[in-house]
């Protein structure tokens, strides 16, 4: 808090108000304040539209609810409507053997309501790399740039962190989702046979984006 000039008046606002408290109702107070601070998600970029906040377990709720609006995305991939396990995965899957990996799970919010989610991995596969594993937007959120938007503003993000490569992996079956990528400059790397998700069998296609 002594290296947050805003976090320092709300607490100093926070002792003006309180001075006329019992002690006993100051320390519960003080414990609601503290408690928000620690809970509060730390904004990683964002635009006039939108801000990208990192998530956390605490936030696994909000996400259940996100791809329940966003099922045709699952059904497309994995023949099944999504489960609290297809949530729990933007938080805790991660390659075997992929060391050193950070998970980068982060939440698109839009006037403070979660609208999309980016599954990134930091550091995979080299220091310098990131992996995308999917980019998902509510439906009413889809064909009105914002994707892009979000896409600009990761990459932004991204080089100011010394990342000199993007990449991710999309189903070759998704073809509105190849064209977006190929849109915004990536470019194939390689095939990949097909694998099982869920009910489904798909085959892979690796872009890159050299930064």
């Amino acid at each position: 808090m002594n290296t947050d000039g805003n976090l320092r008046s709300e607490y100093n606002r926070l002792n003006r108000q309180a001075s006329d408290l019992s002690d006993d109702e100051y320390r519960r107070v003080k414990s609601q304040f503290i408690e928000s601070v620690l809970n509060r998600r730390k904004v990683l970029f964002g635009t006039a539209r939108f801000t990208a906040e990192l998530l956390s377990a605490a936030d696994l709720e909000l996400v259940i609810q996100l791809n329940q609006t966003c099922s045709d995305f699952f059904v497309f991939q994995n023949g099944l409507p999504p489960g609290e396990d297809d949530a729990r995965e933007i938080f805790e899957q991660v390659p075997p053997q992929s060391t050193g990996v950070i998970k980068l799970p982060i939440g698109i919010f839009h006037s403070e309501r979660l609208v999309g989610v980016l599954d990134v991995l930091r550091g995979y596969r080299t220091n310098s790399e990131w992996y995308i594993g999917f980019m998902l937007l509510a439906p009413s959120f889809r064909g009105q740039g914002f994707g892009t938007e979000i896409h600009s503003e990761l990459v932004s993000y991204a080089r100011l962190e010394c990342t000199r490569r993007l990449l991710i992996a999309v189903l070759e079956a998704n073809e509105s989702a190849r064209r977006f990528w190929l849109r915004l400059g990536y470019h194939k790397v390689k095939d990949y046979p097909p694998r099982q998700f869920g009910k489904c069998l798909h085959a892979l296609t690796e872009f890159e984006m050299v930064l």
